[in-house]
């Protein structure tokens, strides 16, 4: 047996030197046994022999061949594939120029080498730039951004890049430019460069970093036609836009603008300039662990309580006598589990008595309204400012599938969610009303309808009046199942024939009869209100690629489904593949599917049209993420998990690492994952430089920001205790910090700040009063406070917002001279509590565990004397709250 590393993973290889060929467990390649062998032999050879193995740059012996061989290099480059990743300079080509620089310095082609090995990939770069952000012009919709937002992510990362690098870039190339000057570069050349570098320069200087897809200049053009046409068409009904979009801004800036009279001015102009974008920001609302809510600029706290029919007296009174007769349609069931009670938080306290009870769930904000649903199964919405509850909708419990997603047509100004509808009944005839039998329920074959709540108006109604399942929604399409009613009263009129015959079931094929009612696939329009069948058959739909629906239809076994498209418009159905296991994605207008059974199921891409069937992988597990063009993918060998980035042509293949376990973050340079052992780890999207950021962390409790990664790690205070500290490191993995000690738990809540949970065990002392003569005595108790905690990244200070769990002040009554009363009240103060420490500093900002200092990713470890004590507005938690300023802010 031989062992050498696969030529494209790099995966460990162990052959028998006999076989002729070799295939990679990892990534699936095969390679001839005879390069297997030269690799292996290359591998094990003397260094001598080893560097013989000669690169591009040790290749190329002068400046003018570099130019000839970058010239044919560049003339085959894939500058399409180029366009989809970050990266600007080719470093191959770029180690080649710094040796040619090295060996060739006082050449004047060796600095036309240099310049044109970073500008002309840059020109490539920024060509590719504007293509996509035509592409976005061309997608753009001032309703629905969805396909917009798939290239912007994309876009936003290059411009970002180039931004951050473009100092660098021009300086590099004004070097080279001076340096041809000086070795007397041919006129002809020197003029071109010139050129070149007063373009580049232009484009540069005006490029800045973008945030929204309105920074785009090319999406700004779009909205700015969409503009005219929007003035031309409210101008017909009477509205002047400029002066109602002027005066809602001055509004929005204005401290107590009634809300909803905002939100009617921007709707009133929807889809002008950034309106949309403003109507989101005002309709947004923080929910943290479902316990502290904000919106509306104010903050509230939701105390749960449970609720137990069994013993609540109001659900007893109503239950009915045994004598007593049920219609067949009467609801028999009653809510139990947990209700919600809503307090606001005011000067760091919630509200004695609640302005809500009894809610089951929150749906929604919009404006100053918040949607929920009550105990007695209602929706219903509450105005935060007139402190008005209104009733949109009625049903019985259960009847609203809440387990499901509630979703939003484009504009969100209507929420949609799946009521069941009652039992059909079926009367009984005289004689069996003689006889007291009561009529029959039965479960209707279209049991659900799709219920329209209205958040422009209040009224609530019946998008879909029945309905089966919802299978997907896309933008303003929502995608549906419903039973034929020809084929259910078909049924019904059988069973009825068959029942007035006395005659019991032949075979077991009457208890199917239900499943051969055929489905019909529909599509419904939210904005549009059309409704219209595209399908008639039983099937699964799975994804909406541009105006194609893919779907399955089930064949006779697990293992035989058969994958469809159906192109929407030409109403044209396409059988894509056979035997197909699961379905995953598409990217870029190909669809991707595994085949066979779960021990070969192979991982195969098509076109929409079923004419270009590629296969991509052997054997696959799942995909758990698509970036600029390339799957992750993750493969079982033995007890690891490999993840695997794979091309969306699955030529190219590498292993990012071998001991995958979840993942926190992908972008386009790095992956931020937890392994088996839980420990928190980056590395590059190409498997390089993978480093060790932290031991014991769990998936919810890491934060991964713009320039900083935040992190809970669990510390030893004493013998029998541990503890959660909050930590921040650079994107890098490098320069640990210790932010705060004993948290909870982190969220973000914005760019610029952390929410955090605090829990402690404080010493209070209380004043009591004993007698008229207001003499007091003292005792002490302790109690247990949450804090909930607000943490600005910027300069690491912390404010508290809200305290939980402290004691109230009791009122004593006393009786004094002829019989008058006194009434004096208990007082009480927070006592410091000592606590010993297994490490002294375990509860210092700034310190770092012994045991981190040792992880790979550990630099340095900013010192104590630059942070300062006493946190902003704590409130006294007593937890070792401290104020991080200098070093802790943002780069």
């Amino acid at each position: 047996m031989q062992t050498t590393q696969c030529p494209n993973c790099c995966y460990r290889l162990e052959f028998d030197t006999n076989a002729t060929s070799v295939r990679c467990d990892c990534c699936d390649s095969s390679f001839p046994i005879e390069r297997l062998l030269a690799k292996a032999g290359a591998s094990s050879s003397s260094g001598g022999a080893a560097s013989s193995a000669m690169s591009v740059a040790q290749l190329i012996d002068s400046p003018d061949a570099g130019l000839v061989y970058i010239q044919n290099r560049f003339d085959n480059t894939d500058w399409d594939a180029y366009s989809e990743s970050t990266q600007i300079i080719i470093p191959e080509i770029d180690e080649m120029v710094e040796k040619s620089k090295i060996k060739y310095g006082a050449s004047a082609s060796a600095w036309l080498l240099e310049f044109e090995s970073v500008a002309y990939p840059l020109t490539k770069k920024l060509e590719g730039l504007k293509t996509k952000a035509e592409k976005m012009a061309a997608q753009y919709s001032d309703v629905d951004l969805t396909a917009v937002l798939m290239e912007f992510d994309l876009y936003k990362a290059v411009v970002d890049e180039i931004c951050y690098e473009k100092e660098a870039l021009i300086k590099r190339l004004e070097n080279a430019l001076k340096y041809a000057q000086r070795f007397e570069l041919g006129a002809k050349e020197f003029s071109k460069m010139q050129e070149d570098l007063a373009t580049l320069k232009s484009t540069l200087d005006a490029m800045k970093p973008v945030k929204i897809p309105y920074d785009v200049p090319e999406i700004k053009a779009a909205q700015d036609k969409i503009d005219e046409k929007k003035i031309q068409e409210f101008s017909t009904r009477g509205l002047a836009v400029k002066e109602i979009y002027s005066e809602a801004v001055r509004l929005t800036e204005t401290p107590g603008a009634d809300r909803n009279d905002l939100i009617k001015r921007f709707e009133s102009i929807r889809g002008y300039s950034d309106v949309n974008e403003r109507i989101n920001a005002l309709n947004r609302y923080y929910n943290f662990n479902n316990e502290y809510y904000s919106f509306c600029g104010r903050s509230f706290i939701f105390k749960e309580k449970s609720r137990d029919p069994l013993f609540d007296p109001a659900v007893l009174s109503n239950k009915v006598s045994k004598n007593d007769k049920k219609s067949a349609n009467e609801p028999t069931t009653v809510y139990s589990g947990v209700v919600l009670a809503l307090f606001e938080v005011v000067d760091g306290k919630p509200t004695k008595d609640p302005i809500l009870s009894d809610i089951t769930q929150i749906l929604t904000v919009y404006g100053s309204r918040l949607y929920y649903v009550k105990l007695d199964s209602s929706i219903c919405y509450f105005d935060i400012v007139s402190k008005r509850e209104f009733e949109l909708d009625k049903a019985n419990v259960g009847d609203y599938m809440l387990k499901e997603k509630v979703f939003f047509n484009a504009m969100k100004t209507c929420l949609y969610i799946r009521k069941r509808l009652p039992l059909e009944v079926l009367k009984k005839g005289c004689v069996d009303k003689l006889l007291r039998k009561p009529d029959e329920a039965i479960e209707r074959r279209n049991n659900y309808s799709l219920l329209q709540i209205s958040l422009t108006s209040d009224f609530a109604s019946n998008a879909i009046k029945e309905l089966v399942d919802i299978t997907e929604v896309y933008g303003n399409n929502v995608f549906y199942t419903k039973a034929d009613e020809l084929d259910i009263e078909q049924i019904k009129a059988e069973k009825k024939k068959a029942a007035a015959k006395d005659t019991a079931p032949v075979n077991p094929e009457e208890e199917e009869e239900e499943e051969k009612i055929k489905l019909a696939f529909r599509v419904f329009n939210m904005h549009t209100c059309e409704d219209r069948e595209i399908l008639n058959d039983s099937c699964e739909i799975h994804n909406v690629v541009e105006d194609h629906v893919v779907f399955t239809k089930y064949a006779p076994n697990a293992y035989n489904k058969d994958l469809y498209v159906l192109n929407v418009e030409t109403n044209t159905e396409t059988l894509v593949e056979t035997n197909v296991l699961d379905y995953f994605t598409a990217i870029k207008g190909r669809i991707y599917y595994t085949v066979g059974n779960d021990k070969f199921c192979p991982l195969f891409s098509n076109n929409l049209q079923g004419t270009d069937r590629v296969e991509i992988m052997r054997s696959i597990e799942r995909i758990i993420g698509i970036r600029a063009g390339w799957m992750y993918v993750i493969k079982k060998i033995g007890s690891l998990s490999v993840l695997v980035k794979v091309s969306s042509d699955g030529k190219t293949r590498m292993v990012v690492c071998t001991d995958f376990n979840c993942s926190i973050k992908i972008t386009d340079t790095y992956i931020y994952y937890l392994d088996n052992a839980n420990s928190l780890r980056v590395v590059r999207t190409d498997g390089k430089d993978n480093v060790l950021i932290a031991d014991n962390i769990a998936a919810s409790s890491v934060i991964v920001d713009k320039e900083c990664i935040y992190y809970l790690r669990e510390e030893p205070v004493d013998r029998n205790r541990k503890a959660s500290s909050l930590y921040c490191m650079d994107m890098s993995g490098h320069n640990v910090r210790k932010l705060l000690f004993d948290v909870a738990l982190i969220d973000n809540f914005d760019d610029n700040t952390i929410m955090i949970k605090r829990a402690e065990e404080a010493l209070f002392e209380f004043t009591i009063p004993v007698d008229k003569k207001n003499n007091t005595r003292t005792e002490r108790r302790n109690y247990n406070l949450t804090h909930y905690c607000k943490f600005d990244k910027n300069t690491g200070a912390l404010t508290t917002l809200l305290t939980l769990g402290l004691p109230d002040e009791t009122e004593y009554e006393f009786k004094g001279c002829f019989g008058k009363k006194k009434k004096f009240s208990s007082t009480y103060k927070q006592i410091p509590k000592k606590t010993t420490y297994k490490r002294a500093n375990v509860a210092k900002a700034g310190s770092v565990f012994a045991a981190q200092t040792n992880e790979q990713g550990v630099e340095s470890v900013n010192p104590l004397d630059k942070i300062a004590q006493a946190g902003n507005g704590c409130g006294g938690c007593g937890a070792g709250c401290s104020s991080i300023l200098g070093s802790l802010g943002k780069k």
